[in-house]
């Protein structure tokens, strides 16, 4: 309806971290409402907008308003929680709005490829709804877990369950509960890797029958992502199954929330755009909302476990905790054995003892997966005569010599060529590859069992799971499957498989390269070895007739049997475990202590990125004293990955004991970097709660 002059302010998509912030000023003769879509003027350009809020009067400018060009009115308005939700990431994680705003909506939409997506809107069936199947059978443990859920709309709580006790059961009971007690009530269950999206998805179904379910992630293709987008947009999908990228979906009728493997580092973004943590964020849209969420885990995060134990942040917020530490049917949980390596006898990478197991498995009709956390051949490859290595040219490592293809890959920046056969700086013709990866790991294992026959005559079979196989959704649904369907015998696989996946017929997992996180400079590396080996384990011995008749078992190979590190994995003793970090960690002002933020800067070449730092950190200790107490600024270093892409990175550290000091001192600090010189700087970001420091 047409009438006078709006005023309205619109999200725009607008360049991070510069003078020009969104939102912008429009005008507009007919009345749109907060939250539609919109195609508005910029420059020369047509862009896509978000409407933010009206203006009650006409303000005083010194320069024309444009008027909006377009109202989207096919996609309709996105809900008022989407909009704060964007706000408070914006604000939390330091970020221009548009960019958290119009990078969370459709690629199709950013685009505006109206013909497309309304297309597409007409393709997307609008799915009948049949009654929910009866109740879903659970243990006693299971039941006092939901019965606790039930008693309660809102709240975060923690379901700390060892692997195999049916947490899965428990989350698609609680769903089945909200949202049969409301027909229009929405669920998200979030977990944190694609390849265990199809897992759930087909739990949820069997559990679920007829409820309208869509999934969410980057692996779909653009027309697939948009109408599983538009299906939860418009209610019609009942249960939201993605990854972190599923959370900021706009779900106008979320009643709960469930956040599996709560403790995965994957639920927070370290590449590119916002740098946020979808469990958090989960938590805090939770409690905006008041309604529920459920952290799962076997292994939380040290900081969820820390909020369990009856202590609260200096927000308040506290988690309840539900505990469920006996698998389902009472299989046994896996033998926990460690092989030293300094003492073992070994021919290759696999020690005598694994070998032996691996082949009394095999022989059993059992499966065994190999974990090696490094896919490639070997790391590096070296000239044993002039020293030479395969350094990237473009980054500060080394490109990984793969020998499926011959060729020398960086795994940071992408650059690829074919391996050279001699030596490029001085001839030599015996250039060695160094170290180990899954390509090399799965030719030795070859090698081993190459002679051992199944009953039948039929040879072993093996299979490589890594990234470099998993090259699309169908390529990683059809590996799954042939695990599931026992047409594989030996798994080498890196982490991926590590968590999540309920594999019946496995009974042996082993851990080759389970040192490298026992002595790191990164404060969380103990914490996430636990958390991957504990995990690792849960994969064996999940089946009834595996677990029932043979014992499973998790080896792990190290130089290093006696570390008190082990002597918690053995016993299963996360409590302990997590007890003695926490205490390291109070004793350091590290998290949940203390709380951090890093600005990094990446620059042509390393002096400019550290004399933006080092001009940033004098601005800085100015505002201490008015804006900063409690906060400290240490000196500007060059990253631990330094160069990437012949872009020159450097970062500095802020820790403050405080969070809303931290965050009010980011404020003011942000708006003197934004004005300071950076003719030199390719880019600057402040990275809020990162994950490494």
């Amino acid at each position: 309806m047409s009438c006078e002059l709006q005023y309205i302010s619109v999200v725009l998509l607008t360049p991070a971290y510069t003078e020009f912030q969104s939102p912008l000023l429009y005008g507009c003769h007919l009345f749109i409402d907060i939250g539609s879509l919109v195609i508005v003027p910029l420059g020369r350009r047509s862009v896509l907008g978000v409407v933010w809020g009206h203006l009650s009067e006409a303000p005083k400018v010194d320069f024309e308003i444009k008027l909006v060009l377009e109202i989207l009115s096919s996609v309709g308005k996105m809900p008022p929680y989407w909009l704060n939700l964007m706000q408070f990431i914006a604000k939390y994680y330091h970020r221009n709005i548009g960019e958290v705003t119009i990078n969370s909506l459709p690629e199709v939409i950013r685009k505006l490829e109206r013909t497309v997506w309304e297309k597409w809107i007409q393709e997307t069936t609008q799915l009948e709804e049949v009654a929910l199947p009866k109740n879903i059978q659970l243990t006693s443990e299971q039941n006092q877990a939901l019965e606790i859920l039930n008693n309660k709309i809102d709240g975060c709580y923690l379901l700390y369950g060892s692997t195999g006790s049916g947490k899965t059961e428990v989350y698609l009971a609680r769903i089945k509960e909200v949202l049969t007690a409301d027909p229009k009530a929405q669920a998200l269950f979030l977990v944190p890797e694609i390849n265990l999206v199809p897992q759930i998805e087909s739990r949820a179904r069997e559990a679920l029958v007829g409820l309208r379910i869509a999934v969410v992630h980057s692996g779909l293709l653009s027309k697939q992502r948009f109408k599983n987008w538009w299906q939860a947009h418009t209610g019609n999908a009942r249960l939201i199954i993605g990854t972190r990228s599923a959370l900021l979906c706009s779900i106008p009728r979320l009643q709960i929330i469930v956040v599996d493997e709560e403790h995965d580092t994957s639920y927070r973004e370290q590449q590119g755009g916002v740098k946020f943590s979808a469990r958090d964020i989960a938590v805090y849209l939770a409690r905006q909302l008041g309604i529920q969420v459920i952290l799962g885990s076997a292994t939380p995060s040290l900081e969820s476990w820390y909020k369990s134990q009856n202590h609260k942040d200096r927000l308040g917020t506290s988690y309840q905790l539900l505990s469920m530490p006996a698998r389902i049917g009472n299989r046994p949980l896996p033998d926990i054995k460690l092989v030293d390596l300094q003492k073992s006898k070994q021919k290759s990478c696999l020690s005598n003892e694994l070998v032996s197991l691996i082949h009394q498995k095999v022989t059993l009709q059992e499966q065994v997966l190999l974990i090696l956390n490094r896919r490639g051949y070997a790391p590096v490859l070296y000239c044993s005569y002039c020293g030479w290595k395969s350094i990237c040219s473009s980054c500060s490592v080394y490109r990984v010599f793969h020998k499926v293809d011959y060729s020398l890959r960086c795994h940071h920046c992408g650059s690829s060529s074919k391996a050279p056969k001699h030596c490029p700086e001085c001839g030599n013709f015996e250039i060695h590859p160094v170290g180990l990866g899954t390509e090399q790991l799965e030719e030795v294992v070859q090698n081993e069992l190459l002679q051992l026959e199944l009953d039948g005559g039929n040879p072993c079979r093996l299979m490589r799971v890594d990234s470099d196989t998993m090259l699309s959704s169908k390529k990683i649904i059809a590996m799954l499957q042939d695990i599931h369907n026992h047409r594989v015998d030996v798994i080498v696989s890196t982490q991926v498989l590590a968590k999540g996946h309920d594999f019946d017929n496995i009974s042996l997992v082993a851990v080759l390269d389970a040192d490298k996180l026992l002595y790191s400079n990164d404060f969380r590396s103990r914490e996430r070895l636990f958390s991957l080996l504990l995990q690792a384990a849960g994969r064996a011995g999940r089946g009834g007739s595996v677990g029932y008749n043979s014992p499973s078992t998790m080896l792990i190979q190290t130089s290093y049997p006696q570390h008190a590190f082990f002597q918690y994995l053995k016993n299963r003793d996360f409590p302990g475990f997590a007890h003695s970090q926490l205490e390291e960690r109070k004793q350091l002002g590290l998290p949940p202590f203390g709380y951090h933020a890093l600005l990094r800067a990446d620059a042509k070449s390393i002096a400019d990125a550290l004399d933006f730092l080092s001009q940033a950190r004098e601005i800085g200790r100015k505002l201490m004293p008015t804006s900063g107490k409690n906060c400290h600024i240490f000196p500007p270093i060059p990253m631990y990955i330094q160069k990437i892409a012949n872009v020159e990175r450097a970062q500095l550290l802020i820790e403050s004991p405080y969070r809303r000091i931290l965050q009010d001192f980011l404020d003011v600090w942000q708006k003197q970097l934004l004005v300071l010189n950076r003719k030199k700087i390719l880019r600057w970001y402040i990275d809020v709660d990162p994950l490494i420091i």
